[in-house]
């Protein structure tokens, strides 16, 4: 909000548009997840029907930033500081990364594993959401307590978002689409996302909408965006 405010400021704008603008951001992106879905699984059935696939790959991009931010920034309002439990929190992200990408190797029915990635990300934003509840009870940990707290919490989360990077590969190559591209495809659009994430979350999303309004748009963001055709 400091930053919303600061804006405001320097550019003789009200803080309402910066709300609007979040706002008009996941409209956005919910009204492309429907066009693509459309034309995907009604119009050219067997032609681009994997963009849904792709866009779930990007949207997906921006809930493991948008998630991972909300995390911290709750966090933070709930101990008080940050510094280096940032690097321990991170750390265990990074760590819930490989492993998941390392498990998801195991599962050979991608189309299985892909659609179960997507509802167990969505239960998991469920949970936080429900986590954010209950700051009063969280008042009780202190500390290094605290943390012990959050970090199994990102471990998870990186285990469930570094397991869609494998199946899409898979995916793509069982459909043979973009040769031998497609490791350079699939993460061109994870990272697409990862970085939209990361600048709008920081810079307004969070800011303009706080941390639970943003889960619940992510939540409903994430459950259109589920591939139907795989």
């Amino acid at each position: 909000m400091f930053t919303i405010l600061n804006w405001t400021k320097k550019l003789n704008i009200s803080p309402e548009f910066f709300v609007k603008l979040a706002y008009w951001f996941y409209i956005f992106i919910w009204i492309n997840i429907i066009i693509a879905k459309i034309i995907s699984n009604f119009i050219l059935k067997y032609k681009l029907y994997f963009i849904e696939n792709l866009l779930f790959t990007t949207v997906w991009g921006i809930g493991v930033i948008l998630v991972q931010l909300s995390a911290l920034y709750f966090y933070q309002s709930n101990s008080g500081y940050m510094l280096w439990a940032i690097g321990i929190l991170t750390g265990g992200l990074m760590l819930g990364l490989a492993i998941g990408s390392r498990i998801s190797g195991y599962f050979t029915n991608y189309k299985l594993t892909i659609r179960a990635i997507g509802i167990s990300g969505f239960l998991w934003g469920v949970i936080f959401l429900i986590l954010s509840y209950q700051t009063s009870r969280l008042s009780w940990f202190k500390g290094s307590f605290l943390l012990l707290l959050f970090l199994p919490f990102m471990i998870v989360h990186g285990i469930i978002s570094g397991a869609l990077y494998p199946q899409n590969v898979n995916w793509m190559q069982d459909r043979g689409l973009f040769g031998n591209r497609r490791m350079g495809v699939a993460s061109t659009f994870d990272l697409l996302g990862a970085s939209t994430g990361a600048l709008l979350s920081g810079v307004l999303l969070l800011p303009a909408l706080g941390i639970r309004t943003n889960i619940i748009f992510w939540l409903i963001t994430l459950s259109l965006a589920i591939p139907w055709r795989l």
